[in-house]
């Protein structure tokens, strides 16, 4: 058990076993989970209540308290995870230990075999050995060729157990960047909301404007942001509130996250300005669709494409190739035609249309979606995210050094948009 002592008026943990410490970490998990879930009752309850003062007030408490609990609930799994890490990396390096062992043992019989194999066994037997010494010497080479067949099964086990770890040991410090990142935005919502509870507080003190009058403002903000145009690449600006509901939508279609959608489309309209724009008529023949796709690859279903939506391809605008690969990228999702196409009965399926089109935001808000989710974020968490936002822009490439900067400003741009705008609007809705 634990020893446990005072210094400094805090309470310390000493000779602490690591099943102790993990028993420890768990049981401060199941106390802080209920408290967890006792604030999230609380706050359904607040919100069934006829809107007041009181009210708001009770809901921004409700809400901080719970913040603050699922941060020290993070702070807890980050250590649990932490020492999870350490035994893996230790374990890894005994297993690389063990394989170096194992390689220089093998190699040892392999000089044997190849010094046994230099007398052929008729030599042997013409030999002037004993019987018995000839036997011997057969059984030495059966051994060492046992021997050999030991040592190549233990190193594939121990590389396939050591890649496990690997695997494992990744899985670990991606859940340590997700919960970091969460801590982050967990502090960010607290500090706001703490503000808007001093504010509250001020009105109740009779400091500042009625508490209609907050409600007022509230209200014009909320107006201000769903009338706030959301720029998409190679069509018109839609509303933002129109924007949030296209990626509501998907969001309860694909589980991918609205902020995390709306800031792919807003990452992909501001790549725009730099890629540029073709297969306007204003356009010369070199920046026509049929010069900036690549032939063998878009041509083609580039031509279904159109065909099924009943327009020409000089219709609708495509984006410019860039120094290296191709264009023709089409609408707000920025699926090159062959891509679309792949995935042109599912989105289909999912909005219910018999032709989707590349150039309607809610087409290509769905198509989008759908896309993540292959990539994986669906599952939610900073890392999942970023690394499908990484290889929507750059697919197999997408470890790349030079492509980092699409996931770093796509979840930044994340992190904007809920703070900045979901969020307020929530918190009157």
């Amino acid at each position: 058990m634990a020893l446990l002592f005072f210094a400094g008026g805090g309470l310390l943990y000493a000779q602490e076993t690591e099943a102790d410490k993990e028993a420890r970490l768990r049981a401060e998990l199941e106390v802080l989970e209920d408290r967890i879930d006792v604030q999230e009752v609380k706050l359904g309850s607040k919100r069934q209540e006829r809107q007041s003062l009181e009210r708001d007030v009770g809901i921004l408490e409700a809400e901080i308290e719970k913040a603050q609990l699922e941060i020290q609930r993070n702070d807890i799994k980050i250590n649990e995870l932490s020492g999870g890490i350490q035994q893996k990396e230790s374990h890894i390096e005994t297993l690389n230990n063990e394989i170096t062992r194992k390689q220089a043992s093998l190699a040892e019989l392999l000089r044997r075999k190849a010094a046994l194999a230099d007398m052929s066994l008729v030599e042997l037997a013409l030999s002037n050995e004993s019987l018995s010494e000839f036997f011997s010497d057969l059984n030495v080479v059966q051994s060492v060729n046992e021997s050999l067949q030991t040592r190549f099964a233990e190193i594939r086990g121990a590389r396939v157990e050591a890649q496990e770890e690997q695997a494992a040991l990744a899985s670990q410090r991606d859940q340590v960047t997700d919960r970091r990142q969460a801590t982050a935005a967990q502090k960010q919502s607290v500090e706001k909301k703490e503000a808007q509870k001093e504010q509250l507080a001020a009105v109740a003190r009779g400091e500042e404007r009625s508490y209609q009058d907050v409600l007022q403002a509230q209200q014009a903000e909320a107006a201000r942001i769903r009338s706030e145009l959301f720029a998409l690449r190679d069509v018109q600006a839609i509303p933002f509130g129109t924007a949030l509901q296209h990626a509501r939508e998907v969001s309860a279609a694909t589980g991918v996250r609205p902020a995390f959608l709306l800031a792919i489309l807003q990452q992909e309209s501001n790549l725009g300005q730099n890629v540029g724009t073709c297969n306007r008529p204003q356009d010369p023949p070199s920046k026509q669709w049929d010069q900036i796709m690549k032939p063998s690859r878009d041509i083609e279903p580039y031509k279904r494409i159109v065909a099924g939506l009943g327009v020409k391809p000089t219709t609708y605008p495509l984006s410019c190739s860039l120094s290296y690969g191709w264009g023709g990228a089409m609408g707000p999702a920025q699926f090159i035609p062959s891509t679309w196409e792949a995935y042109q009965n599912q989105i289909a399926n999912a909005l219910g249309v018999s032709v989707p089109n590349p150039w309607e935001p809610k087409h290509a808000f769905m198509a989008s979606g759908i896309f993540l989710t292959d990539l994986g974020a669906g599952s939610g968490g900073y890392t999942a995210e970023r690394r499908a936002a990484l290889k929507y822009y750059s697919g197999g490439n997408w470890q790349s050094a030079r492509v980092q900067f699409y996931g770093d400003d796509v979840m930044q741009g994340a992190n904007d948009i809920q703070r900045d705008m979901i969020d307020p609007l929530d918190a009157i809705e």
